[in-house]
């Protein structure tokens, strides 16, 4: 599967809700009331471990900086832990735990060749073979490789909005900047706020959302948003508007770049460059 289009890749599950299969492993979508347990979990999984000023952690894989955060940190072999029951359906098993040692504790094994790093409790290995590492998750061992694939996987699997398009510094602190004028005092949407919002379009109740999947979800809100933006906007405004349904694909970045100058306008209408002169 080398240089698969991961986003394209996934449609044939994400489109009903199924596990996405990938090289023998099942990826499972995130059911919106495990919204915030997940989005704590992913953060472990959403590090750019390439800004960090350490040689040795620039140049490891993605999959080894995770193993040595799990071993080093509490927190972080927890927030692996939600990832593997959500996003795998990896649960702890008694007949996968040493009772001489606490549940979740990692254990270490060893032979000439091989060292292994197991969560006690849990069908999953971390295998050391000489400076690389590998996931054995059940009987399907994952590489460096196919692990960062797996996190793209998870990413846009849940994700309506995500891309992995490499974005260099400037852009990232120009589109930072331009939204955090932008949106300077508007409260964010919480995910309560969503399913109200949804709700006064649809009539569904919180227990309505409960078991639906979190890309589901977040599709319906953005058709809600879509919708009553053009229905508000139509005839209001000399600036062409997309159908709600027919529209364009977005791209974060359009918004900033779109007009010469945009982010400098707006900064100067917010005397922030009068304040730095």
């Amino acid at each position: 599967m080398a240089n698969v289009n991961m986003k394209d890749y996934i449609k044939k599950y994400t489109t009903f809700d199924e596990p996405v299969e990938y090289k023998g492993v099942k990826i499972y979508p995130i059911l919106t009331k495990n919204y915030f347990e997940f989005i704590d979990g992913y953060s472990l999984l959403s590090m750019d471990k390439n800004k960090i000023p350490d040689i040795n952690i620039i140049q490891m894989s993605y999959l080894k900086y995770l193993f040595s955060l799990c071993a080093g940190f509490e927190d972080m072999k927890y927030k692996f832990i939600s990832i593997l029951n959500l996003c795998f359906h990896v649960y702890s098993d008694e007949s996968f735990l040493t009772k001489d040692f606490k549940k979740d504790e990692i254990l270490i094994s060893e032979n000439d060749k091989e060292k292994y790093y197991l969560i006690n409790g849990y069908d999953i290995k971390f295998i050391m073979r000489d400076d690389k590492i590998s996931l054995l998750l059940g009987n399907v061992e994952i590489s460096s490789k196919d692990f960062d694939n797996i996190i793209k996987i998870i990413s846009f699997q849940n994700f309506i909005d995500y891309t992995d398009a490499y974005v260099s510094p400037d852009v990232e602190k120009a589109t930072r900047d331009f939204h955090s004028y932008k949106n300077k005092g508007i409260q964010d949407v919480s995910l309560e706020d969503k399913m109200s919002i949804i709700s006064a379009s649809n009539g569904l109740c919180k227990k309505d959302f409960k078991e639906m999947s979190y890309r589901e979800f977040s599709l319906m809100f953005d058709s809600c948003r879509r919708k009553v933006d053009f229905e508000t906007l139509t005839g209001k405004t000399e600036k062409p508007i997309d159908h709600w349904i027919y529209h364009k694909p977005s791209n974060p970045y359009d918004e900033v770049f779109v007009k010469s100058g945009a982010l400098y306008d707006m900064m100067e209408k917010s005397n922030v460059l009068d304040s730095k002169l």
